[in-house]
This record gives structure tokens, sequence and C-alpha cells, in this order.
């Protein structure tokens, strides 16, 4: 924008979303045509403006000439978007790309994270998909309850929109709107749009506004079927009251923020150098429990010391959102940030942690599987200072700005720094104080593991383990994928295919091989399964907001969700494990458990589905709150199953979903990735990341899970697995196969070679371990 409309210098994010804000408060609906015919309605969206931004030198014409960008500007985003729907639709490109935006014919790609900035925290914001077209439901500011995260109404089962015909075209004038959400401002990456968007039927000039909790029709008075809705509606309020209710001091205490910008206040805790920062004495006593730390009580407790920290971070809450700056010297180098995939140093990178089933990702793809709120700081002076921003809600995490770390996350939460300390080293040494180390794994799992999706009968677990001992390959694990179960029913065995788990397991720890069998978190909704049955008889299902289980559909079909937020939940699970592990059950894998829902453009459950949590970890909350978190209580509780089923054995679990402290329970690794030499690179620098971010077991899908790796290219991987804490050959199914003597003698020799180096480094990787006790978090 030229400069004489810019009055006050370049505009920040900050003051964009508080004009969007202003302008709706004002308008409530899309203004369409020439935005200066409305300039007598400025000076009411200037006072609105000059209440979030005080002292602030925009003027009238100012913020009318901004607007008029900003529509233009998320013009070209809504373009995008109904492209992608309608691509969605007509079953086309149904690759990872279009999940959220449009390829744009290959040249230019559209992404949610990619939209206009600004949009993000915009929380009024409903896209709803009315067969071929995209409406926009907007909801007054004043009159409407916190809503659900945008991501998840187009698959809302309490939408109108689902009852009607996918191929008809919208009613003229019409817009639905969706039902009213339990919540706690779960829609910060809201994929709203704040400018019109024309109404299939209608013409340009259409100003449309649609209420919270009723279906609005120009022209014409409700239909009887909407008269229904809102009746079902209702009826859904009166059975959710009692979950209202139990939620309701536990919401609370999520924004208790009683000052919007300046210093955190802080104090020592855990040991000499740790310090905890909160925006205020009401947030810091306001704050949800610690599910990252081993002992969430030692987050809470000051402890006695002279020393104050080297750096302050500064705060500023708005929208709901506590926006946290931690300025450091120039020149610092900035690491952590978890499971990320890219470059190794994050410096000028952005990520959103919310844990999310990413096949083939990409290297600017900005969430991935799992979930660490954390940065690693290399000082220029050589010192290291790390810093966790302690919340499970999804996160922003940006350092695109040179030496600033800045955290965007609902409020409210604290801030815990590490150092400055001499070294990176010392920096994990004592993250590890507060998180934990990784757990003791098995001698066995350090070695080399063979897996694919899958090897789908006994006999041909057998060929392939023979195989290996034929050629003189080391291998000490194979791995059984999904369709050892019978019809996709965790806990069973397909009773043709795999007659008797428990002989070959035996066969094969005799053959000097151990056996790691899948579970995933979705149960099939079925009356007569013993685990549905059982399940459903202690009430440990995740509910949707009006108090039922929630169901959605994975490998089994329709499935039922346990709730890992409880305890009781955790040992209903760790019981069915103990109980499993008598099959021969040498160790676990816990996949899906982002927790991945199909057929849903989130990827994911809805965001207002209620998890009846423990107090120890926040209490009854919506799934946004526990979210992030789920696959690593999953873990927790399979790990503690297997210890049940043997106490003499050190149980083994990998999890694809965690979050930072998870390594207490599970190993992971990298995810879907593919075959191609930039996965290869990419795998380096993501084990490195996790590493660096408290997670020192993982490990790639060595030769890639999608795509069909060439002989050159397995040979590389293989070598450079080979010196991964967790070394594992995985591939899709109709992929061409990748086991090592796959793509010929030469290749079968040199994995040969490089499957030894696990064999010899991996007792001395042990014996460090022990050494050391609880210190380091990365095994060396």
């Amino acid at each position: 924008m030229a400069s004489s409309i810019e009055t006050g210098g370049a505009w920040s994010t900050m003051e964009d979303v508080s004009l969007c804000e202003a302008w709706l408060r004002v308008c409530h609906c899309p203004v369409t045509g020439n935005e200066m015919k409305f300039f007598h309605m400025w000076k009411k969206i200037h006072a609105e403006f000059c209440e979030k931004i005080p002292d602030s030198p925009r003027t009238e014409m100012t913020l009318s000439s901004r607007w008029k960008l900003l529509n233009k500007e998320m013009a070209k985003w809504r373009d995008a978007l109904a492209k992608a729907m309608n691509l969605y639709r007509s079953g086309e490109n149904r690759t990872n790309e279009m999940w959220f935006g449009a390829t744009g014919g290959g040249k230019k790609r559209f992404t949610h994270h990619e939209c206009w900035e600004v949009v993000k925290y915009c929380k009024r914001f409903i896209i709803i998909p009315t067969g071929p077209d995209v409406v926009l439901n907007e909801t007054p500011l004043r009159d409407s309850t916190t809503l659900d995260s945008p991501l998840d109404s187009p698959m809302s089962e309490d939408s109108p929109i689902q009852d009607r015909d996918a191929t008809a075209k919208t009613p003229m004038g019409e817009v639905v709107a969706l039902s009213g959400r339990l919540g706690g401002g779960s829609s910060k990456l809201a994929l709203g749009n704040l400018h019109r968007l024309p109404f299939s039927g209608t013409n340009s000039n259409s100003v449309v506004h649609a209420s919270l909790f009723s279906g609005v029709r120009l022209r014409k008075k409700p239909g009887p079927q909407f008269e229904s809705i809102r009746r079902k509606r209702f009826a859904k309020r009166l059975v959710t009251e009692s979950l209202i209710s139990k939620m309701a001091d536990n919401e609370g205490k999520a924004v208790a923020t009683d000052v919007t910008s300046g210093s955190m206040i802080f104090e020592p805790i855990i040991e000499d150098g740790v310090f905890r920062f909160d925006c205020s004495a009401n947030d810091r006593n306001a704050a949800y429990p610690s599910i990252s730390f081993i002992n969430s009580k030692d987050r809470d407790t000051p402890i006695m010391s002279h020393k104050i920290p080297s750096y302050i971070p500064n705060f500023q809450c708005l929208l709901e959102q506590q926006i946290v700056k931690l300025e450091l010297p120039v020149g610092t180098s900035l690491y952590g940030t978890g499971e990320v995939s890219g470059q190794l140093e994050r410096t000028g990178k952005r990520v959103f942690t919310w844990n999310t089933d990413a096949w083939g990702y990409g290297s600017g793809t900005t969430s991935l599987y799992q979930s660490h709120p954390w940065v690693l700081a290399v000082l220029p002076t050589g010192e290291a200072l790390g810093i966790l921003a302690d919340t499970t809600r999804r996160c922003e995490i940006d350092l695109r700005k040179e030496s600033m770390i800045q955290f965007i996350a609902p409020s409210s939460y604290p801030v815990i720094t590490f150092g400055p300390f001499p070294s990176p080293q010392a920096v994990l040494i004592s993250l590890s104080h507060a998180i934990g180390t990784v757990f003791m794994p098995p001698k066995w799992s350090l070695g080399y593991h063979q897996c694919r999706w899958s090897y789908d009968s006994d006999k041909k677990v057998q060929q392939i383990t023979g195989t290996f001992r034929e050629k003189g390959i080391p291998c000490d694990v194979v791995w059984m994928d999904i369709d050892y179960m019978d019809g996709f029913r965790c806990f069973t065995f397909d009773k043709e295919r795999f007659p008797d788990p428990k002989s070959l397991v035996k066969g094969l720890n005799q053959n000097g091989f151990k056996a790691i069998w899948m579970l995933d978190p979705g149960i099939k909704q079925e009356d007569g399964y013993f685990v549905y049955d059982s399940g459903s008889k202690n009430d440990v299902w995740i509910l949707k907001a009006d108090g039922r289980p929630f169901v959605g559909k994975v490998w089994p079909g329709p499935c039922v969700f346990p709730d890992y937020t409880q305890a009781k939940v955790r040992s209903w699970w760790s019981n069915l494990v103990k109980d499993f592990t008598v099959n021969g059950v040498d160790g676990i894998w816990n996949d899906m458990n982002e927790p991945a829902v199909f057929k849903t453009l989130t990827k994911t459950m809805p965001e207002s589905n209620i998890h009846k949590g423990d107090d120890e970890l926040g209490g009854c909350q919506v799934h946004s709150h526990y979210h992030n978190v789920y696959g690593m209580l999953m873990a927790r509780s399979t790990f503690e199953g297997m210890k049940l089923g043997s106490e003499k054995n050190r149980p083994f679990v990998l999890t694809r979903a965690g979050f930072i402290g998870s390594q207490r329970y599970a190993a992971t690794w990298t995810g879907d990735n593919l075959s191609t030499w930039e996965h290869l690179h990419m795998s380096i620098s993501m084990v490195l990341q996790l590493g660096l971010s408290g997670q020192p077991l993982s490990g790639p899908d060595i030769g890639g899970f999608a795509g069909n790796a060439t002989p050159r290219l397995f040979g590389r991987w293989m070598g450079i697995g080979s010196m991964f804490p967790f070394c594992r050959g995985h591939s899709e199914i109709d992929t061409i196969d990748h086991e090592p003597w796959s793509f010929g003698k030469e290749q079968s020799l040199k994995t040969s070679n490089a499957s030894l180096v696990p064999t010899y480094i991996g007792p001395q990787a042990q014996k460090h371990k022990e050494t050391i006790s609880e210190e380091p978090t990365i095994l060396q």
C-alpha cells in the first residue's frame, strides 16, 4: 500500500486482526461493491479498532483503504479454497497437497498455513461445503459463543448440510449455520475468510448474514426441516448440560490473563538456571497441569535461588491468544521444534504444533505427527538456551525474524527457559530433569528391523525371516502391520492367515527374531466384538458434544476411540495389552494415533469432542485441548500394559504421534516418507532434530515408505540408516519389494555390512545410557 495511505508505517498482523474484528462488530455482514460508500460506518469501526490498539495513528480513511486490500488478498485464497473443494468432490487430485487448498495446476500450492496470516486469529467464520459451491457462515461477535475450528465444520455430524443432497444447488440466498459448540477457543488456525463470498444462486451484490443456531433463507421463512434441526439441537444442549457444567471450572482457567502486555513474571524451578515465566500471578495460579513434565508439581513449585534469568520474554494477550516473544543476541542460531521436515537449523522457519497424519509430507510441511513446542538457541558466545511453551494446544512457533523466538497459542500458558548453559548438551541434560529421559530400550531393539505393509500371513513372515538367515543379512526384528488382524479389529488375529501366533513367535524367537505387532486406537463399533463391548460397558469412549460416543471411520469402518485422558481408561487399555502379550508379543506399534480419522478434511476428529480427563491432566476438556497429547497417552497406556505382561522384560513401544515427554514411553519414527533423495537427506536432520528436542530414539522408514526406491537410493539409505538409533526398513502396499535382496546381490552385500553396525554399537549405547543414568537425552 502506498505510504500516503499507510499513515503510521507498515501494518502489523495484530493491527490487521483488530481491523477485521472491528469491522465485523460494526457491520455484521460482508460489504460488497465499493466500501467507500459505507464511509459513515468507519467512525464506529475506527472507535472499535482503537479499543484494541490504543493510541493508534491510523485514521478512518487509512482503515477503509486497508480493508479494501484485505478483501482483495483474501479473495485469492477464497478462490483457491473453492477450487480445492471442487477437486475434492470430483475425486480428483486426492493427494496430501490438496486437503487444505488447491495445487493451481502444479504451479502454486495453497495450504491452510500459507493462507493469509491474519485468518488464523479469527474465530467466528465457518466454511461450509454446499454441493459444488463453498459458502461462508459469519456470526456476529457479540452474539456468538466460542466456536469450534472451521476445519471441522464441513464434516460435522450435526451440520444440516450433511442431510442435504451433496449434488444439489443451494437455494437462492440460503445460508445454513452450524450448531453452537462446546470449546475453549480452539480455532486459532481458522480457515475463515473475512470477505464477501458469492452464494450459489445469488448475484455478487447479495448481503447475507447467518445467525449461530438457525438456518436463514432470504425472501422465505425457514422450512420445517430447519425447525426439526433446531428442536434436535435444543435436545442435544439439554443432554450436554452435565458436561458443560463439568467443563466450566476448567475452561475458566484458560483465559485468566488480567494484563494485556508487558514483561513476564518469573520464578526459579527445578534447579539453578531454570525459570518459569507467566503473564501474571493469576495466570500462574490458573495454569493447566503440565503433561510434558515427569511431575507437574515440579513446574509449579518454586525453589530457592539467587540467580535471575538472562533473558526475559515479553507477552501480549490479544483475541484470547497469548503471544510470547523472546529476543536474543544477533547471530543466534535456532534449532529444535521437534519433528519437523526441512533443514536442521530452524532460523527463518515457522511451524505449528498440531499432530497431523501427513502422508508424503514435504520440506515445507508445517505440521507433522508430533508436537514439541520447544526451541534450542545457540548464542553467538557458544552458550545455549532452551525455551519450552508448556501448552498442549495448537501453537505457532515463529522463528522467521532474526534472533527472535515467538510462540502464539490460546491463553494462558507458562513458558520455561533452561539456561543459558555452557553448551547445548547442558541444556538438554537440564531439559531431561524436567521431561524425563528415554525409556530403557531392550538390547534387541537397537538392531535392524524389517517391516512392510503388509506381510499378510504367517507363511510370508517365515519366508522373509528365513531369507534373511539364508543370505546372512543381520536382522533382529520382524513387524506385523494391520493385515494380521481379523477385519482390522485390534487385539484379534485372522484365523486363516495367522491361526497360531504364539507358535509363530516361538519359532521366530528360536531363529533370532523378535516380533512386533500393530495396535491402532480406532475400535470397531460392533456389538459382539469383545473390545467394543468391554469399552462400552466401562464408558471409555471419547464423546461428541451431545454426550454420545464419537464415531469416525478408520481401517475397520465405523470406530469409537478410547479416552486415554482418564486413568480408568488407561488401565482398561493396559489390561487388554497385558492379555495380548500372552500371544508372544515382543513389542507393540501404535499407529494412526494423532488420532487419524478418514473422510474428514481435518484428518482427525472434531475439536469439539469431549474428553472427561482426570484433574491431574487438566480435567474435562474439548478435544482441541488434548489432541496433541492423545498419542502420547496411548503410548503410555501401551507401555504400562507391556510392563504388566512381563516384569522381567523391558517393554518396547513405537508410536507415530507424540508430544514432548513421550520419549518416556516410546520410540518414534518420522512417519510416511517418500522414496526420494530429498527424503533421504531430510531423514538425517529430522532424527537429529528429534534428539535436540528430547526424543533420541527415532529413525525414518529406510528406503522410503511411499514409492519405489532405486538400488542406489536404497543402498545409500541403508548405510546412513544403520547409524540411526532406531533402524527399520518399511514400505507401503503396492510398491515393489524393499527387502535388501530385492535390489540385487551388490545391495544385499552393502546391506549386510551396514546392518552389522547397530549390532556392534548397540551394547555400547546401552552401557552409556546405564552409566550416566538420567542425564543425557541422546544415545551417543
